[in-house]
């Protein structure tokens, strides 16, 4: 049942976006929503599932030491005639400093499968791609009593090593992501807004388009596998 919910409000939300932004919706890239854990010792695993104008998805990461991470992540977009999604890994640094200034950066890669189905609304063709990313994904923030506030800026280079259709050969592009996030809640559990923009390096090709801006929902778990729990 919440599988459906979410397929309808997708598809909604889908169709909505490709008529303000987009001409056809054959999407060469999702931006996801970035998932900043702002880590503070080892032990931790933080987890978040989102849902926005992009899709839905799924983070988690863990804090092998007291300064190292790792992270894994799932992301899903489609409706009656488009299926995009994406997985990725990543390992991070992170640290806070005296003034409770929290500090990490990750890099990473992954997998992303895009394919649109004719359409003889809007008089399109069949699509499919499938492209590796990767990227790195510094950020800053600050946890002021049960608020967490961070900026993050997603370097990601995009390059596709299958375009079947349409024929496009040694299609690549560099993505900047400027992301501003707000969390609020208790120790294990907090609600986040995020927002960002995806702003490309270059022209993309007329056949080709992607979302401009990302805006998502984040519920986030926090758990602590020492049992320190310094939240």
């Amino acid at each position: 049942m919440i599988f459906q919910y979410f397929q309808k409000i997708s598809s909604l939300r889908l169709l909505i976006l490709c008529f303000i932004f987009l001409s056809s919706c054959k999407l060469a890239y999702v931006p996801t929503s970035m998932h900043i854990p702002l880590h503070e010792e080892k032990g931790e695993l933080i987890s978040q599932v989102y849902f926005g104008n992009t899709g839905v998805g799924a983070n988690s990461s863990f804090a092998a030491t007291d300064n190292l991470a790792i992270m894994v992540g799932g992301h899903y977009l489609g409706d009656e005639l488009l299926t995009h999604y994406s997985l990725e890994g990543s390992i991070g640094y992170f640290e806070k400093n005296d003034n409770n200034v929290f500090f990490e950066s990750y890099l990473g890669g992954g997998y992303g499968f895009s394919e649109r189905l004719p359409d003889q609304i809007h008089a399109t063709g069949h699509y499919l791609g499938q492209y590796n990313k990767i990227y790195i994904q510094p950020a800053i923030g600050l946890k002021p009593g049960n608020w967490e506030t961070a900026l993050g800026l997603r370097t990601i280079y995009v390059s596709y090593n299958s375009f079947l259709t349409p024929p496009i050969h040694n299609f690549n592009r560099v993505f900047f992501e400027p992301t501003l996030s707000f969390k609020y809640g208790w120790d294990s559990f907090k609600f986040s807004l995020q927002g960002g923009a995806s702003i490309p390096m270059g022209k993309l090709p007329s056949t080709l388009d992607f979302f401009p801006v990302f805006v998502s929902f984040n519920i986030s778990h926090y758990f602590s596998v020492s049992g320190a729990g310094k939240r």
